[in-house]
């Protein structure tokens, strides 16, 4: 086609629509600053509306999540007591069973029986445990320090100068039992002593008392714990939630993951808001303006309004904000009254305008159809030879996603098989004590959280692979580390099932291009790494992960200890239905497929080498697969 019927065409299809597009705008702008001044004076009554009921609201929330932590706080003694109570009262039971049931046999039998049953029990996540001592000071049972056993400690004095066993001897011989406050070392810390509140009660036969603790720090620490979990999921809508930093700038709790734990003071963007946050909490309670570094739904630093409370026997600060910008959402609707009144008022012109557009359109695209059949033929041909190739592609694409699909459903039968037997475990184990009168509250509790547990573990689990199969074809930003571990995640139980060690070494890098791809990408290599690695006997079998950036590149490398591929194959694994497997293991397209997602799709290279590598002072050989992106994807 010649320059000016080009030039003919476009006059003839873009003139009238754009000549209706200006008139409608010119009227649009006309009929906007006639109601301009209205809507910004309702504007501003709407905005204090809205700030003021949004403060009333994260008031209420956070005064009503202070008194929560309060009574908490209040019912720890009281809850650390009745644990304690609970422990010694099992041990006694265990102890009297013990000498009641062997009284035929020796006295030193019978001590023997039950040091050994009370040693190996743990309780409170493993720092519980039972010590025993005679009530003249003779330690018999200490699980955590045995060399004690056997040793006078009546003049034993912890960090305070309190004679323990002498003050145990004084209570205990007046009551059967005591709770007591002394101070003893954590294990494996032999510098520091700390608080420990604890439960004794005398053994008679013996002449005995057998006792219990815990580290106030630890019991408060488990508390705090619940305590945050609780409001880690306090959070609502898009960018709704509460924080809570402690007094020395950590994040405690916050609905953007990269902050917990960490120190606000040591990252630039935050420690001055923080600081204003401290600031309200160490003085009681208030309001504050500032600017959030960055708003949860879009990422961007957001002026913010928040509430703040101190919490001051734990040193936290908790609050809760909105954001100024999502005032917008009020005044639209009033926004949508106005415009009622701008569409009345245009309706008429355009009608006109509607119709006169629509002639025109039909008119412009009666010629140019004219104009265009001429190269309908040669553009025909054209689309042809392209369907062609897109078809062949695409059935390669679903041969390999199909494989892809056959090895994750494989690795969900590996996954789901430890919960799924705990969650029949627990089951069974409650129907069982339910039907025989014997269930408890605490084993029913336990078990309960166990059943959630994993099936919160099923759930997560699922959605991992659901989001594999996501057909998406956006380019996102993730970080290499994630996308790693994801991926090795999904194959984690059939690694550990064929004993295969996966070490990473990775670099914090993040990365814009196609996430699920080069999931799938990964996914493949180490399929074909641990298919390798299960033929190897009373040898290593290791993965090397490595990550790393180099210049505007991004490198990814996958290797094995599997031996190499040969020689003859090396300069074929990459074409397509090529492969070294058995008909029933392999299809040939995985690899063709990987470097056309590589070199195709994700603008990188994808190539394979035979090399060795150092693991654990031995030398391996194996194949190596080195992907190579660009930081910054170009289109």
């Amino acid at each position: 086609m010649y320059k000016n019927e080009q030039q003919i065409l476009k006059i003839i299809k873009y003139t009238p629509p754009l000549f209706i597009i200006c008139l409608g705008i010119i009227i649009t702008i006309f009929l906007f600053i006639e109601n301009k001044q209205t809507f910004e004076e309702e504007k501003t009554r709407l905005v204090n509306e809205y700030n003021n009921a949004n403060k009333a609201r994260i008031k209420e929330k956070i005064n009503r999540i202070h008194e929560y932590i309060i009574n908490t706080q209040k019912n720890t003694k009281d809850d650390l007591k009745k644990e304690l109570t609970s422990a010694i009262s099992s041990a006694y039971r265990i102890m009297e069973t013990i000498y009641n049931e062997n009284k035929h046999k020796s006295q030193e039998e019978v001590i023997k029986m039950i040091k050994d049953a009370l040693r190996n029990i743990r309780f409170n996540d493993g720092r519980g445990y039972f010590f025993i001592y005679t009530l003249e000071g003779m330690n018999v049972l200490h699980p955590t320090l045995p060399h004690l056993e056997g040793k006078d400690l009546y003049n034993y004095q912890d960090a305070k100068g309190t004679f323990l066993l002498q003050e145990m001897k004084k209570i205990l011989s007046n009551q059967d039992e005591t709770y007591y406050d002394w101070y003893w070392f954590k294990p494996g810390d032999k510098k520091t002593q700390y608080k420990k509140t604890g439960l004794f009660k005398t053994f008679k036969p013996f002449n005995w008392f057998i006792g219990t603790g815990e580290y106030v720090v630890d019991h408060t620490q488990k508390v705090q714990e619940r305590v945050l979990d609780f409001v880690d999921n306090l959070t609502y809508g898009k960018n709704g939630y509460v924080f809570v930093i402690d007094y020395e700038g950590n994040f405690l709790s916050h609905i953007q993951l990269e902050l917990q734990g960490k120190n606000a003071f040591k990252i630039n963007k935050v420690k001055n808001e923080v600081r204003q946050i401290l600031d309200v909490a160490k003085n009681g309670e208030g309001f504050l303006s500032y600017v959030h570094f960055k708003k949860p739904e879009t990422g961007i630093p957001t002026a913010k309004i928040s509430y703040v409370k101190g919490l001051q026997g734990w040193d936290w600060a908790i609050g809760e904000g909105f954001y100024k910008d999502d005032t917008d959402l009020a005044v639209s609707i009033k926004e949508e009254e106005l415009n009622k009144n701008f569409t009345r008022n245009v309706q008429n012109i355009l009608i006109v305008c509607l119709l006169l557009t629509g002639a025109l359109i039909g008119f412009s695209i009666y010629v140019s159809r004219l104009l265009e059949q001429k190269f309908q033929k040669y553009q025909d041909e054209i689309d042809n030879r392209l369907d062609e190739n897109i078809k062949q592609h695409d059935m390669l694409s679903q041969q390999s996603k199909m494989a892809a699909m056959g090895e994750m459903i494989g690795n969900i039968a590996h996954q789901w098989r430890q919960p799924l037997s705990t969650i029949t475990t627990a089951s069974t184990g409650l129907k069982f004590e339910k039907e025989h009168d014997i269930l408890t509250d605490k084993n029913f509790i336990l078990n309960v959280d166990k059943i959630t547990q994993s099936a919160q573990y099923l759930s997560h689990t699922i959605d991992d692979f659901r989001n594999f199969f996501k057909s998406d074809k956006n380019r996102n930003r993730f970080l290499v580390s994630d996308l790693i571990d994801k991926t090795v995640g999904l194959l984690d139980t059939q690694l550990r099932s064929k004993e295969i060690i996966v070490h990473k070494d990775i670099q914090d890098i993040v990365l814009i291009n196609l996430e699920n791809e080069l999931i799938q990408v990964l996914l493949n290599l180490v399929n074909n790494a641990r298919d390798e690695l299960v033929k190897l006997e009373n040898q290593p079998r290791v993965i090397l992960i490595k990550a790393f950036k180099e210049e505007k590149y991004v490198w990814i490398t996958v290797q094995d200890s599997a031996g190499g591929i040969l020689k003859e194959n090396m300069e074929r694994i990459f074409e397509p239905y090529f492969t070294t497997k058995h008909q029933s293991r392999g299809t040939g397209i995985g690899l063709y497929m990987s470097s056309q997602i590589i070199n195709i799709h994700m603008s990188g290279d994808l190539t394979a080498c035979n090399t060795s590598f150092v693991y654990e002072d031995k030398e391996l050989v194996g194949a190596k697969f080195m992907i190579k992106l660009p930081l910054e994807f170009n289109q």
